[in-house]
Protein backbone atom coordinates (compact mmCIF):
# COMPACT_ATOMS: atom_id res chain seq x y z
CA UNK A 1 0.00 0.00 0.00
CA UNK A 2 1.21 3.43 -0.99
CA UNK A 3 0.04 7.29 -0.77
CA UNK A 4 -1.63 6.38 -4.31
CA UNK A 5 -3.62 4.06 -2.79
CA UNK A 6 -4.73 6.87 -0.32
CA UNK A 7 -6.28 10.59 -1.94
CA UNK A 8 -6.06 12.06 1.46
CA UNK A 9 -2.67 11.38 1.92
CA UNK A 10 -1.60 14.30 -0.63
CA UNK A 11 -3.94 17.14 1.59
CA UNK A 12 -2.73 15.67 4.98
CA UNK A 13 0.69 15.38 4.88
CA UNK A 14 1.40 19.07 3.89
CA UNK A 15 -0.64 20.14 6.68
CA UNK A 16 0.17 17.92 8.75
CA UNK A 17 3.91 18.79 8.67
CA UNK A 18 2.81 22.57 9.41
CA UNK A 19 1.12 21.76 12.40
CA UNK A 20 3.56 19.20 14.31
CA UNK A 21 6.62 21.99 12.96
CA UNK A 22 4.45 24.19 15.76
CA UNK A 23 3.56 21.95 18.21
CA UNK A 24 4.98 18.37 18.20
CA UNK A 25 2.09 17.52 21.04
CA UNK A 26 -0.70 17.33 18.04
CA UNK A 27 -1.34 13.52 17.58
CA UNK A 28 -3.20 11.93 14.50
CA UNK A 29 -5.93 9.71 16.05
CA UNK A 30 -9.39 8.06 14.51
CA UNK A 31 -9.70 6.18 11.75
CA UNK A 32 -6.75 7.67 9.65
CA UNK A 33 -4.57 7.06 12.64
CA UNK A 34 -5.13 3.31 12.47
CA UNK A 35 -5.01 3.84 8.55
CA UNK A 36 -1.54 5.13 8.31
CA UNK A 37 -0.41 3.04 11.35
CA UNK A 38 -1.52 -0.14 9.21
CA UNK A 39 0.12 1.07 5.90
CA UNK A 40 3.17 1.57 8.03
CA UNK A 41 3.23 -1.91 9.54
CA UNK A 42 2.18 -3.44 6.09
CA UNK A 43 5.73 -2.04 4.44
CA UNK A 44 7.31 -3.66 7.66
CA UNK A 45 5.83 -6.64 7.58
CA UNK A 46 7.80 -7.89 4.32
CA UNK A 47 11.40 -7.54 6.50
CA UNK A 48 9.52 -8.35 9.67
CA UNK A 49 10.88 -5.49 11.57
CA UNK A 50 8.04 -5.07 14.23
CA UNK A 51 5.85 -7.60 15.86
CA UNK A 52 1.87 -6.73 16.78
CA UNK A 53 -0.47 -9.10 18.06
CA UNK A 54 -1.96 -10.50 15.34
CA UNK A 55 0.48 -10.99 12.23
CA UNK A 56 -1.57 -9.96 8.97
CA UNK A 57 -1.72 -13.35 7.60
CA UNK A 58 -4.27 -14.17 9.89
CA UNK A 59 -6.30 -11.40 9.44
CA UNK A 60 -9.21 -12.58 7.32
CA UNK A 61 -9.57 -9.52 5.59
CA UNK A 62 -6.26 -6.77 6.25
CA UNK A 63 -7.51 -4.18 3.71
CA UNK A 64 -7.16 -0.78 5.46
CA UNK A 65 -10.07 0.68 6.17
CA UNK A 66 -10.18 4.82 3.68
CA UNK A 67 -11.52 7.62 5.56
CA UNK A 68 -12.02 11.28 4.33
CA UNK A 69 -11.97 12.24 7.69
CA UNK A 70 -8.57 13.06 9.84
CA UNK A 71 -8.49 13.45 13.51
CA UNK A 72 -6.35 15.45 15.70
CA UNK A 73 -5.81 15.63 19.19
CA UNK A 74 -4.71 19.30 19.93
CA UNK A 75 -2.93 20.22 23.00
CA UNK A 76 -4.41 23.33 25.77
CA UNK A 77 -1.02 25.19 24.94
CA UNK A 78 -1.83 25.24 21.68
CA UNK A 79 -5.03 26.01 21.73
CA UNK A 80 -3.92 28.98 24.48
CA UNK A 81 -1.37 30.44 22.74
CA UNK A 82 -1.98 33.20 20.00
CA UNK A 83 1.18 33.45 18.37
CA UNK A 84 0.97 29.24 17.32
CA UNK A 85 -2.31 29.71 16.87
CA UNK A 86 -1.39 32.82 14.30
CA UNK A 87 1.04 30.14 12.53
CA UNK A 88 -1.54 27.58 12.31
CA UNK A 89 -4.19 30.01 11.04
CA UNK A 90 -2.00 30.74 8.38
CA UNK A 91 -1.38 27.34 7.49
CA UNK A 92 -4.87 26.38 7.20
CA UNK A 93 -5.58 29.42 4.92
CA UNK A 94 -2.89 29.13 2.53
CA UNK A 95 -3.73 25.28 2.39
CA UNK A 96 -7.52 25.63 2.00
CA UNK A 97 -8.81 24.50 4.89
CA UNK A 98 -11.76 26.75 5.96
CA UNK A 99 -14.09 26.56 8.87
CA UNK A 100 -17.15 24.44 8.65
CA UNK A 101 -20.34 26.16 8.98
CA UNK A 102 -21.81 24.86 12.42
CA UNK A 103 -18.69 23.91 13.70
CA UNK A 104 -16.64 26.29 13.86
CA UNK A 105 -13.17 26.50 14.49
CA UNK A 106 -12.93 22.93 15.61
CA UNK A 107 -13.73 21.40 11.59
CA UNK A 108 -12.78 22.67 8.83
CA UNK A 109 -13.40 20.88 5.29
CA UNK A 110 -11.67 21.38 1.85
CA UNK A 111 -12.49 20.04 -1.29
CA UNK A 112 -10.36 17.45 -3.46
CA UNK A 113 -10.46 18.89 -6.96
CA UNK A 114 -9.94 15.45 -8.38
CA UNK A 115 -12.81 13.53 -7.16
CA UNK A 116 -14.67 16.82 -5.64
CA UNK A 117 -15.13 14.88 -2.29
CA UNK A 118 -15.17 16.71 0.82
CA UNK A 119 -12.60 15.94 3.39
CA UNK A 120 -12.68 17.09 6.66
CA UNK A 121 -10.16 18.10 9.43
CA UNK A 122 -10.96 18.09 13.24
CA UNK A 123 -9.19 19.45 16.23
CA UNK A 124 -10.30 17.27 19.50
CA UNK A 125 -9.03 17.79 22.76
CA UNK A 126 -9.48 16.24 25.99
CA UNK A 127 -11.32 18.41 28.87
CA UNK A 128 -9.68 19.13 31.95
CA UNK A 129 -10.92 20.68 35.00
CA UNK A 130 -10.04 23.34 35.97
CA UNK A 131 -8.76 24.68 32.54
CA UNK A 132 -5.22 25.77 32.37
CA UNK A 133 -4.86 29.49 31.91
CA UNK A 134 -6.09 31.27 28.83
CA UNK A 135 -8.96 29.02 27.88
CA UNK A 136 -12.65 29.07 28.27
CA UNK A 137 -14.80 26.05 27.86
CA UNK A 138 -18.10 26.63 25.76
CA UNK A 139 -19.53 23.39 24.71
CA UNK A 140 -18.74 21.87 22.80
CA UNK A 141 -15.74 23.82 22.50
CA UNK A 142 -12.59 24.70 23.86
CA UNK A 143 -11.08 27.70 23.24
CA UNK A 144 -8.43 30.83 23.54
CA UNK A 145 -9.73 33.39 26.45
CA UNK A 146 -9.83 36.13 25.19
CA UNK A 147 -11.17 35.18 22.08
CA UNK A 148 -8.62 35.32 19.24
CA UNK A 149 -11.20 34.68 16.27
CA UNK A 150 -9.02 32.83 14.31
CA UNK A 151 -6.93 29.67 14.53
CA UNK A 152 -8.59 26.31 15.55
CA UNK A 153 -10.81 25.71 18.77
CA UNK A 154 -11.09 21.70 20.18
CA UNK A 155 -13.98 19.77 20.37
CA UNK A 156 -14.28 18.31 23.95
CA UNK A 157 -13.60 14.90 24.16
CA UNK A 158 -13.49 13.40 27.47
CA UNK A 159 -12.94 10.04 26.26
CA UNK A 160 -9.32 11.24 25.08
CA UNK A 161 -8.17 9.83 28.26
CA UNK A 162 -4.08 10.00 29.08
CA UNK A 163 -3.77 10.99 25.21
CA UNK A 164 -0.83 12.20 25.98
CA UNK A 165 0.86 9.13 27.33
CA UNK A 166 3.80 6.73 25.09
CA UNK A 167 2.30 8.26 21.43
CA UNK A 168 3.38 5.82 18.80
CA UNK A 169 5.60 7.26 15.97
CA UNK A 170 6.93 6.24 12.62
CA UNK A 171 8.18 7.71 9.35
CA UNK A 172 5.93 7.44 6.35
CA UNK A 173 7.71 9.29 3.33
CA UNK A 174 10.16 11.17 5.15
CA UNK A 175 7.02 12.66 7.91
CA UNK A 176 6.93 11.53 11.50
CA UNK A 177 3.70 10.36 12.27
CA UNK A 178 2.47 9.86 15.68
CA UNK A 179 -0.37 8.26 16.91
CA UNK A 180 -1.85 7.91 20.12
CA UNK A 181 -1.39 5.23 22.13
CA UNK A 182 -3.78 2.13 21.95
CA UNK A 183 -5.86 2.34 25.02
CA UNK A 184 -6.74 5.89 24.62
CA UNK A 185 -7.90 5.41 21.27
CA UNK A 186 -9.54 1.93 21.92
CA UNK A 187 -11.60 3.90 24.49
CA UNK A 188 -12.53 6.29 21.69
CA UNK A 189 -13.64 3.55 19.86
CA UNK A 190 -15.82 1.96 22.21
CA UNK A 191 -17.36 4.95 22.96
CA UNK A 192 -18.50 5.77 19.71
CA UNK A 193 -19.71 2.16 18.90
CA UNK A 194 -21.60 2.23 21.90
CA UNK A 195 -23.47 5.74 21.18
CA UNK A 196 -24.17 5.03 17.34
CA UNK A 197 -25.51 1.30 18.51
CA UNK A 198 -28.17 3.27 20.80
CA UNK A 199 -29.19 5.71 17.95
CA UNK A 200 -29.99 2.46 15.69
CA UNK A 201 -31.73 1.41 18.25
CA UNK A 202 -33.92 4.46 18.62
CA UNK A 203 -37.60 3.85 17.24
CA UNK A 204 -38.06 7.63 16.89
CA UNK A 205 -35.87 7.57 13.55
CA UNK A 206 -36.36 6.10 10.53
CA UNK A 207 -35.48 3.44 9.03
CA UNK A 208 -32.80 4.77 7.24
CA UNK A 209 -31.46 6.51 9.82
CA UNK A 210 -31.39 3.48 12.13
CA UNK A 211 -29.04 1.70 9.32
CA UNK A 212 -26.94 4.58 8.78
CA UNK A 213 -25.99 4.49 12.62
CA UNK A 214 -25.32 0.26 12.77
CA UNK A 215 -23.08 0.72 10.20
CA UNK A 216 -21.25 3.19 11.88
CA UNK A 217 -21.29 1.32 15.03
CA UNK A 218 -20.41 -2.00 13.55
CA UNK A 219 -17.31 -0.18 11.62
CA UNK A 220 -16.47 1.43 15.00
CA UNK A 221 -16.57 -2.17 16.92
CA UNK A 222 -14.23 -3.32 13.91
CA UNK A 223 -11.83 -0.67 14.99
CA UNK A 224 -11.72 -1.30 18.22
CA UNK A 225 -10.41 -4.69 17.52
CA UNK A 226 -7.99 -3.37 14.30
CA UNK A 227 -6.50 -1.31 17.71
CA UNK A 228 -5.39 -3.73 19.83
CA UNK A 229 -4.72 -6.75 17.01
CA UNK A 230 -1.98 -4.04 15.73
CA UNK A 231 -0.80 -3.09 19.36
CA UNK A 232 3.31 -3.68 18.59
CA UNK A 233 5.38 -5.19 21.13
CA UNK A 234 6.66 -1.86 21.87
CA UNK A 235 3.12 -0.84 22.92
CA UNK A 236 2.40 -3.45 25.00
CA UNK A 237 5.38 -2.90 26.95
CA UNK A 238 3.88 0.59 27.98
CA UNK A 239 0.59 -0.32 28.42
CA UNK A 240 0.80 0.06 32.07
CA UNK A 241 1.79 3.25 32.77
CA UNK A 242 -0.73 4.09 30.06
CA UNK A 243 -3.53 2.58 32.81
CA UNK A 244 -2.34 4.10 35.60
CA UNK A 245 -3.29 7.39 34.58
CA UNK A 246 -6.76 5.89 32.61
CA UNK A 247 -8.14 3.94 35.44
CA UNK A 248 -9.41 6.84 37.71
CA UNK A 249 -11.05 8.50 34.94
CA UNK A 250 -15.11 8.00 34.24
CA UNK A 251 -14.03 7.84 30.34
CA UNK A 252 -12.10 4.60 31.61
CA UNK A 253 -14.87 2.95 33.93
CA UNK A 254 -18.03 3.26 31.23
CA UNK A 255 -15.39 1.47 28.30
CA UNK A 256 -15.01 -1.39 30.73
CA UNK A 257 -18.67 -1.05 30.95
CA UNK A 258 -19.13 -1.26 27.14
CA UNK A 259 -16.66 -4.29 26.49
CA UNK A 260 -18.36 -6.22 29.51
CA UNK A 261 -22.03 -5.65 27.69
CA UNK A 262 -20.70 -5.61 23.92
CA UNK A 263 -18.12 -8.11 23.67
CA UNK A 264 -17.84 -10.84 26.09
CA UNK A 265 -20.45 -12.59 25.45
CA UNK A 266 -20.76 -14.85 22.25
CA UNK A 267 -24.08 -13.66 21.09
CA UNK A 268 -23.51 -9.49 22.05
CA UNK A 269 -23.64 -7.11 19.73
CA UNK A 270 -19.42 -6.27 19.47
CA UNK A 271 -19.00 -10.11 19.50
CA UNK A 272 -20.83 -11.04 16.60
CA UNK A 273 -20.02 -7.78 14.44
CA UNK A 274 -16.50 -8.67 14.61
CA UNK A 275 -16.60 -12.36 14.26
CA UNK A 276 -16.55 -13.03 10.35
CA UNK A 277 -13.06 -11.22 10.61
CA UNK A 278 -11.21 -12.99 12.58
CA UNK A 279 -10.54 -17.00 13.44
CA UNK A 280 -12.20 -17.92 17.12
CA UNK A 281 -8.42 -18.24 18.29
CA UNK A 282 -7.60 -15.05 17.83
CA UNK A 283 -11.31 -13.01 18.63
CA UNK A 284 -10.68 -14.56 22.14
CA UNK A 285 -7.08 -13.76 22.01
CA UNK A 286 -8.56 -9.70 21.08
CA UNK A 287 -11.01 -10.04 23.23
CA UNK A 288 -8.94 -11.32 26.73
CA UNK A 289 -6.58 -8.21 25.99
CA UNK A 290 -9.23 -5.74 26.35
CA UNK A 291 -10.69 -7.17 28.95
CA UNK A 292 -7.14 -6.75 30.64
CA UNK A 293 -7.16 -3.48 29.25
CA UNK A 294 -10.48 -2.31 30.39
CA UNK A 295 -11.01 -4.52 33.48
CA UNK A 296 -12.31 -4.32 37.01
CA UNK A 297 -12.80 -6.30 40.20
CA UNK A 298 -16.50 -6.78 39.13
CA UNK A 299 -15.23 -8.47 35.85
Amino acid sequence: MTAQDDPLWRHFAPIWAAIRDVDKRVLLTGGYGLFLKQRWLLEQASRNDVRHVIPFDRWRDYAPRVTQDVDLLASMELIASAKEQAIIDAALTEQAWLPSAGHARWQFVRTDADTGSQLKLEFHAQHQEPLPEGLTHASPRIKPRPPLHHGIHGHENPEAIACQMNPFAFQLEGLEIAVTNPVTMATMKLTAMRDQHVKSRDAGLSARAREFHDRQARKHAQDVFRIVAMTTLEESDRIGTVLDTARPTRAWQIATEIVKGYFLAEDSYGATVVSGFWNSDDQRLVTDLLTRWFATAAM
